[in-house]
């Protein structure tokens, strides 16, 4: 839209997802991240596009393809649920000729830059290295200064996810104390899960090494690491009984269930992506996958069904305490919906629109929990449901405000909630940091 004010116009209708748009140097083009159809493999369709303000197609980089081969990978994590070759979109160079973004290699997280043709937006060369620092570097800022100078302004910051546990009433959806931190390993902890009884809780940890499941008494504070095959684990849930957890393994997206005690796990859905729940008689397990395919797994016969009728994309949540309806959401409009759970695939006229911009949900009797940034920050709220019509009664409201720009439900890529009859635990992250400036003259 014109910076004087007006209307604005829509750029690339013909996308299925445009984020993070940067300006070129000169002002006449844009580069973001996106995908052109919701179809297409994510390999296929994601990539950084600069398309023109005018008219003309938007030109595919080809960068993201460069990047994978240089072995680079974002910093969200599994918690995520995004492939680790999306990079977010980066700073353009001020002379034009090259991109400047953030990345992961080994155990360090550093700013690249790669080269662009003016002439056809394809990236040219490989990857270079530009800093070297320890913390984590990113959000880089580029610009030209006297004679010839290039200078690069960029965060460096320090990440550490823990472990919290909110004293919380769920049948009345409000916080009775303070939230009290469970985990203190310079590692990250998160996507946490409360067994059925409340005493004990699993949780994922890098402490190891790689991301790994473990299991602590909450009375005692014992602790151990249930598997240790060296890929990376994901959202762990306990069964009904607790005498079991399931869990996802990447990169595969195997679905896993393994005694609670430790054991060896035993794989109940190939390529299925992350299980999000478990009904409560335990014959069930709910899920869905990078795609946004939803589904349900018969653990008895092993047999995977859709969860719903419709080609969009589903992140699955839960099942209300009586299996007798199920909570989901579209990712593409942002929409939370509850819908009777009973034949399936279930068509979208049964689904019940419940609230918007809710992720990562949590159901307790008549209150969904959910994380929202509702009042502008990444806040836990709940929403109050009829007991037989499962419609929204009243409007959400907040049961855990996280404002602090250090300790902040924000400073991750996902928040995982679980919720027990006398508690609430939630992964936060706290974030130190400072602004560095770099500068070099080109030759």
């Amino acid at each position: 839209m014109p910076s004087g004010g007006g209307e604005p116009r829509q750029l690339r209708p013909d996308f299925a997802a445009v984020v993070y748009a940067v300006w070129s140097p000169g002002g006449k083009h844009l580069l973001f991240l996106g995908s052109p159809d919701e179809k297409l493999p994510y390999e296929q369709g994601f990539d950084w596009y600069v398309t023109p303000l005018d008219s003309g197609p938007a030109i595919k980089t080809g960068a993201l393809e460069a990047t994978r081969k240089a072995k680079l990978s974002s910093t969200w994590g599994p918690e995520s649920g995004a492939p680790p070759w999306i990079l977010a979109a980066p700073a353009w160079h001020p002379q034009g000729d090259a991109l400047i973004f953030s990345a992961q290699s080994g155990d360090s997280v550093n700013l690249w830059r790669i080269g662009i043709s003016a002439k056809n937006w394809k990236v040219t060369g490989t990857p270079q290295r530009l800093t070297s620092g320890a913390a984590k570097e990113e959000a880089p800022s580029a610009a030209s200064g006297p004679g010839g100078i290039v200078r690069l302004g960029f965060a460096s910051l320090t990440d550490n996810s823990d472990i919290w546990s909110l004293p919380f009433d769920p049948n009345r959806g409000r916080a009775t104390g303070r939230p009290r931190r469970l985990t203190q390993e310079s590692a990250a902890d998160f996507h946490p899960a409360l067994s059925p009884d409340g005493n004990k809780m699993v949780w994922v940890s890098g402490r190891s090494g790689s991301h790994e499941i473990w299991i602590r008494d909450l009375g005692s504070g014992e602790e151990s690491m249930l598997t240790s095959k060296g890929s990376d684990k994901w959202h762990p849930r306990f069964s009904p009984d607790g005498s079991k957890i399931s869990f996802a393994e990447g990169p595969s997206g195997n679905i896993y269930i393994m005694p609670a005690t430790g054991g060896a796990p035993e794989m109940v859905c190939e390529g299925c992506g992350e299980a999000t729940d478990w009904s409560h008689d335990g014959k069930l397990i709910l899920g869905d996958n990078a795609g946004g395919h939803a589904w349900v797994v018969d653990l008895a016969m092993r047999r995977k069904t859709d969860l719903v009728a419709t080609r969009q994309g589903v992140s699955t949540g839960v099942f209300s305490l009586d299996d007798h309806w199920v909570l989901f959401g579209d990712p593409t409009t942002a929409h939370t919906y509850v819908a009777p759970f009973g034949k399936l695939p279930i068509p979208e006229s049964a689904w019940i629109p419940i609230v918007d911009n809710w992720w990562d949900w949590e159901w307790y009797g008549n209150f969904i929990y959910s994380v929202s940034d509702h009042d502008g920050f990444s806040c836990i709220w709940a929403q109050h449901l009829d007991a037989l019509t499962r419609r929204p009664v009243g409007a959400p409201f907040p049961v855990f405000h996280a404002h602090s720009a250090r300790i902040s439900l924000a400073n991750q890529g996902e928040v995982y909630l679980s919720v027990g009859r006398d508690q609430m635990l939630f992964n936060m992250t706290e974030r130190t940091g400072n602004i560095w400036m770099a500068e070099w003259k080109e030759q």
